[in-house]
């Protein structure tokens, strides 16, 4: 009874200071769909005031990408699932049969995880305007229309680790890597270039004819070459 009284408590204490209105809204998952990014300066956001933490939500499924660099440089993949209640007490959580689709209080849990083990996040304050702007667990974060290169990058790598194509899974992309010295980029004719891609180069596939898979790669300076390459030069790890 007391840590009800506490959390009721708090509920209208975030009300008086930031204005929320008493009668929570109710939001879905479909609202959340895409990839979001965090900011790093809330007030004045610029290109430059982003951290490089993205979250990308697909179906039931949240990803995280964490590409900021600590002390021990160690970069992180992350995917939970999610669901909405309109309960704010773990205990009543934990004794649902599975979360919602709509509701007022964000849940998220690990992948494999059941809602009866209640190794749960739950976030109160959790707010969303779609294609805008996300508050999740006091961390803003902006809409974006794409991941970044370096983040579809590391995606790629850390999937060869994890036998598992985050890419292709979350964001609907296929992805391979680059496995010889030097690929060579065919024309619309599939004539032979003088442009070529070296090992470990990252490209986007778009279509695929024969023996040749057509892709894209952005370049350093964020330009897109399109081209041909050939299915012996590249690699991948779900390539059906």
């Amino acid at each position: 009874m007391k840590r009800k009284v506490i959390l009721v408590l708090l509920l209208t204490f975030n009300i008086l200071l930031f204005g929320q209105e008493e009668e929570q809204k109710v939001y879905n998952t479909k609202q959340l769909q895409g990839i979001w990014q965090m900011y790093a300066n809330y007030t004045y956001p610029t290109q430059e005031s982003f951290y490089k933490i993205f979250h990308v939500f697909k179906g039931e499924k949240w990803l995280t990408v964490d590409l900021s660099e600590d002390l021990y440089d160690r970069f992180s993949v992350v995917v939970t699932k999610y669901g909405f209640t309109d309960s704010y007490f773990r205990d009543e959580i934990c004794a649902l049969p599975s979360l919602k689709d709509t509701g007022s209080v964000f849940v998220s849990l690990a992948e494999k995880a059941a809602l009866k083990d209640c190794i749960i996040n739950i976030d109160a304050t959790f707010t969303l305007k779609e294609k805008s702007n996300l508050i999740i667990f006091r961390d803003e974060c902006e809409y974006i229309d794409k991941l970044p290169k370096e983040a579809i990058n590391f995606l790629y790598k850390r999937g060869k680790h994890d036998n598992r194509d985050y890419v292709k899974e979350l964001l609907d992309m296929q992805v391979y890597g680059i496995q010889v010295e030097k690929s060579f980029i065919y024309d619309s004719t599939l004539t032979k270039t003088e442009i070529y891609l070296v090992e470990d180069d990252i490209i986007i596939v778009t279509g695929k004819q024969d023996e040749f898979i057509k892709m894209e790669y952005e370049t350093a300076k964020g330009d897109t070459i399109k081209g041909w390459l050939k299915k012996e030069d590249v690699s991948c790890i779900q390539c059906n």
